[in-house]
Protein backbone atom coordinates (compact mmCIF):
# COMPACT_ATOMS: atom_id res chain seq x y z
CA UNK A 1 0.00 0.00 0.00
CA UNK A 2 2.71 2.61 1.03
CA UNK A 3 4.19 1.14 -2.41
CA UNK A 4 1.24 2.36 -4.48
CA UNK A 5 0.78 5.93 -2.25
CA UNK A 6 4.70 6.88 -2.99
CA UNK A 7 3.81 6.24 -6.73
CA UNK A 8 0.50 8.07 -6.64
CA UNK A 9 2.35 11.09 -4.89
CA UNK A 10 5.57 10.86 -7.52
CA UNK A 11 2.34 11.13 -10.14
CA UNK A 12 0.86 14.07 -8.96
CA UNK A 13 4.80 15.36 -8.38
CA UNK A 14 4.98 14.75 -12.06
CA UNK A 15 1.73 16.59 -13.16
CA UNK A 16 2.47 19.91 -10.85
CA UNK A 17 5.95 20.04 -12.18
CA UNK A 18 6.87 22.24 -15.36
CA UNK A 19 8.22 19.53 -18.19
CA UNK A 20 11.54 19.62 -17.75
CA UNK A 21 13.33 21.70 -21.39
CA UNK A 22 16.27 18.97 -21.10
CA UNK A 23 13.33 16.81 -22.84
CA UNK A 24 12.52 19.51 -24.90
CA UNK A 25 13.46 19.90 -28.84
CA UNK A 26 15.35 23.10 -29.73
CA UNK A 27 12.64 24.62 -31.47
CA UNK A 28 10.46 24.36 -27.62
CA UNK A 29 13.77 25.44 -25.90
CA UNK A 30 13.69 28.56 -27.83
CA UNK A 31 10.23 29.36 -27.21
CA UNK A 32 11.06 28.74 -23.59
CA UNK A 33 9.54 31.63 -21.46
CA UNK A 34 11.29 35.24 -20.98
CA UNK A 35 12.03 34.53 -17.18
CA UNK A 36 12.13 38.42 -16.51
CA UNK A 37 8.93 39.34 -18.63
CA UNK A 38 7.19 36.53 -16.81
CA UNK A 39 8.48 37.57 -13.31
CA UNK A 40 7.04 41.57 -14.22
CA UNK A 41 3.80 40.39 -14.79
CA UNK A 42 3.91 37.89 -11.96
CA UNK A 43 4.97 41.07 -9.69
CA UNK A 44 2.05 43.15 -11.47
CA UNK A 45 -0.11 40.51 -9.63
CA UNK A 46 -0.71 37.66 -12.79
CA UNK A 47 -1.97 34.49 -10.60
CA UNK A 48 -1.09 32.57 -13.73
CA UNK A 49 2.51 34.06 -14.46
CA UNK A 50 2.96 33.67 -10.66
CA UNK A 51 2.34 29.66 -10.90
CA UNK A 52 4.63 29.32 -14.16
CA UNK A 53 7.38 30.88 -11.98
CA UNK A 54 6.92 28.50 -9.68
CA UNK A 55 6.41 25.55 -11.62
CA UNK A 56 9.87 26.70 -13.45
CA UNK A 57 11.78 27.12 -10.14
CA UNK A 58 10.17 23.45 -8.75
CA UNK A 59 10.85 21.97 -12.30
CA UNK A 60 14.58 22.80 -12.38
CA UNK A 61 14.63 22.75 -15.73
CA UNK A 62 15.59 26.90 -16.84
CA UNK A 63 16.76 27.64 -13.67
CA UNK A 64 18.45 25.57 -10.74
CA UNK A 65 15.47 23.80 -8.87
CA UNK A 66 14.74 26.48 -6.02
CA UNK A 67 11.21 25.18 -3.65
CA UNK A 68 11.21 28.46 -1.95
CA UNK A 69 11.21 30.65 -4.95
CA UNK A 70 8.68 27.65 -6.00
CA UNK A 71 6.80 28.26 -2.87
CA UNK A 72 6.83 32.04 -2.86
CA UNK A 73 5.52 32.30 -6.32
CA UNK A 74 3.03 29.26 -6.04
CA UNK A 75 1.79 31.23 -2.79
CA UNK A 76 1.18 34.73 -4.43
CA UNK A 77 -0.52 32.97 -6.91
CA UNK A 78 -2.92 30.67 -4.32
CA UNK A 79 -3.19 34.05 -2.51
CA UNK A 80 -5.67 35.50 -5.88
CA UNK A 81 -6.88 31.06 -5.43
CA UNK A 82 -5.99 30.31 -8.84
CA UNK A 83 -6.91 26.79 -8.70
CA UNK A 84 -3.36 25.17 -9.56
CA UNK A 85 -1.08 27.17 -7.59
CA UNK A 86 -3.22 26.23 -4.92
CA UNK A 87 -3.02 22.23 -5.66
CA UNK A 88 0.86 22.68 -6.10
CA UNK A 89 0.93 23.98 -2.55
CA UNK A 90 -1.19 21.03 -1.47
CA UNK A 91 1.23 18.57 -2.91
CA UNK A 92 3.97 20.48 -1.43
CA UNK A 93 2.89 19.88 2.09
CA UNK A 94 2.10 16.37 1.26
CA UNK A 95 5.53 15.51 0.07
CA UNK A 96 7.34 18.35 2.79
CA UNK A 97 9.35 19.25 -0.84
CA UNK A 98 10.47 22.33 0.05
CA UNK A 99 8.47 23.38 2.74
CA UNK A 100 7.31 21.92 6.42
CA UNK A 101 5.51 18.42 5.43
CA UNK A 102 2.00 18.58 7.04
CA UNK A 103 -0.07 16.13 4.77
CA UNK A 104 -3.61 17.13 6.72
CA UNK A 105 -3.36 20.59 5.29
CA UNK A 106 -2.25 19.15 1.59
CA UNK A 107 -4.53 17.38 1.57
CA UNK A 108 -7.16 20.39 2.39
CA UNK A 109 -5.55 22.15 -0.11
CA UNK A 110 -5.83 20.06 -2.42
CA UNK A 111 -9.35 19.48 -1.89
CA UNK A 112 -9.47 23.46 -2.05
CA UNK A 113 -8.13 23.20 -5.58
CA UNK A 114 -10.47 21.04 -6.49
CA UNK A 115 -13.18 22.75 -5.44
CA UNK A 116 -11.56 25.83 -7.42
CA UNK A 117 -11.78 23.72 -10.46
CA UNK A 118 -8.03 22.17 -10.69
CA UNK A 119 -8.63 18.88 -13.13
CA UNK A 120 -5.38 17.62 -11.45
CA UNK A 121 -6.24 17.77 -7.88
CA UNK A 122 -9.57 15.90 -8.87
CA UNK A 123 -7.47 13.21 -10.37
CA UNK A 124 -4.99 13.22 -7.38
CA UNK A 125 -6.74 13.64 -4.53
CA UNK A 126 -8.52 10.28 -4.18
CA UNK A 127 -4.90 8.69 -4.57
CA UNK A 128 -2.55 11.22 -2.51
CA UNK A 129 -4.93 11.99 -0.17
CA UNK A 130 -6.66 9.10 0.88
CA UNK A 131 -7.18 8.27 4.78
CA UNK A 132 -6.67 12.12 5.07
Amino acid sequence: MKHIQKTAVAAALMLSAALPLSSCSKAEKAAAPDLKALEDKAAAGDPAAANDLGEIYAGGALVPADYGAAYYWYKKSAEKNYPRAVFNIGVMKITGRGIEQDKKEGCLLVKKAEDLGSADAKKARPVICRGE
